[in-house]
């Protein structure tokens, strides 16, 4: 038994990453949990990971009620602090991140909004198709020596598949986006690649291979491209498109659109899923932060990463019961763990959360713990738009309420009916 964390040798079969461990001696050191929350927190982890979700310790303490999001904020900051006094130098595996590299969502301060999402990071500036897909949420990147990369092949201004790798531009447990070069047609792409860590999950390399050819299916100036996929030397990755933009949730950061604006928005994005939802493929994971709004306006949906092929059933990719997808934008179904019930309505009700925060300024929903937003998205009626904000107008409320509402029968019954709404407001 290790006394510094609770942990016993020989309890779980996978070994917990430098992060995990690092966190958890750190929240015992500061007394904010006990040793034998962290041991049984470890254990779900554990399950999760052999299930193939992508998942940090510290989403699992707080999912089960151990640890507030301000508890992890507090071991968070300890370790940034430990981090500093050791000039950088941090055998804990935390640091700060470049000035252009955000994890984003991770157990900050955006948790007590409900913003987990088991398997979601992104970027910041010029943000890639697709900075803000998979990664594991842990609550900081690790050191060059013991950041998870792909065998160390991917290297900054070398090459990778062909490509000239330029800059890295985003990194999580799951993976890391690269901005590179394609000197054979002259242009500026995206690579994703599979961490060594989730390419020894024969799950995640499935997930990760899905989301690329669902992509590659979709040809929408709405949707994020994919040219490539592939596997050179053991490393899995594919090639999209590099956007030039800001991803929604920063544009929003807190604050209100302008309702015109707003809605051109989220009609163009209805219009890319509508195309999407007609050729089968469900995203599942509609949210600000996975929606890039180029310079000019144009948004584009990113992430495919937990896209449903609904003329396919993958238990091992979607298992029945286990809530999917980011919960401040889940519809109650999704909440529930009711996929055979997800369809094209499950999409729109995500859609107008977004056009919520998008005029609000938040989602439909707040909680300090995932147990308490999935019950919040379950079981309690969104406050009407109209008594949120007096000044939009009558039709557009009742568009958003419609979208929003429990019942899949009352929303909208497809993404080109609630596209058509919204411009006739």
């Amino acid at each position: 038994m290790n006394g510094a964390t609770g942990f016993a040798r020989g309890e779980v079969r996978n070994v917990p990453r430098s992060e995990d461990i690092a966190f958890a001696r750190m929240a015992v050191r500061l007394k904010v949990c006990s040793a034998e929350a962290i041991q049984a927190a470890l254990h779900e982890l554990t399950a999760l990971e052999a299930q193939g979700y992508a998942a940090a310790l510290p989403q699992v303490l707080v999912r089960q009620r151990a640890f507030t999001a301000q508890a992890v904020v507090t071991v968070v900051t300890a370790l940034k602090q430990e981090a500093a006094r050791k000039d950088g130098s941090i055998s804990s595996g935390f640091r700060a991140l470049p000035k252009n590299v955000v994890q984003r969502p991770g157990p900050d301060a955006s948790s007590s909004s409900g913003r987990f999402s088991v398997g979601s990071a992104s970027g910041s500036g010029r943000l890639p198709a697709g900075a803000a897909a998979s990664a594991d949420g842990a609550p900081g990147a690790s050191s060059s020596s013991r950041l998870q990369r792909p065998g160390g092949r991917v290297k900054v201004g070398g090459f990778f598949a062909g490509y000239l790798v330029e800059e890295e531009v985003a990194r999580g447990g799951m993976g890391h986006l690269y901005r590179a070069r394609d000197s054979s047609l002259d242009r500026t792409v995206a690579i994703k690649v599979l961490s060594t860590r989730a390419s020894r999950s024969t799950t995640l390399v499935s997930r990760f291979q899905r989301e690329a050819k669902l992509c590659a299916r979709l040809r929408h100036p709405g949707i994020v491209a994919v040219h490539a996929v592939g596997e050179e030397m053991g490393v899995h990755f594919y090639v999209m498109d590099f956007l030039e933009g800001e991803p929604l949730d920063r544009i929003i950061d807190g604050g209100t659109l302008a309702p015109l604006p707003a809605v051109r928005i989220v009609v163009a994005v209805a219009r890319a899923l509508h195309v999407a939802h007609q050729q089968g493929i469900l995203h599942r994971d509609i949210k600000p932060a996975n929606i890039v709004v180029e310079p000019k306006g144009n948004p584009v949906v990113t992430d495919f990463g937990l896209a449903k092929d609904v003329a396919r059933s993958d238990i091992q990719l979607t298992r029945l019961g286990v809530a999917m997808g980011t919960p401040a934008y889940m519809s109650p179904e999704q909440a529930r763990g009711e996929f055979d019930k997800v369809d094209a309505r499950s999409e729109v009700y995500s859609l107008g959360a977004v056009l919520h925060e998008a005029l609000v300024g938040r989602a439909p929903f707040e909680a300090e713990t995932i147990p308490e937003m999935l019950r919040a998205v379950i079981y309690t009626p969104a406050v009407p738009l109209s008594r949120l904000r007096g000044d939009l107008p009558a039709p557009l409320c009742v568009a958003v309420d419609r979208c929003l509402a429990k019942d899949p029968g009352q929303r909208w019954p497809e993404m080109a009916a609630l596209a058509d709404a919204l411009e006739a407001v």
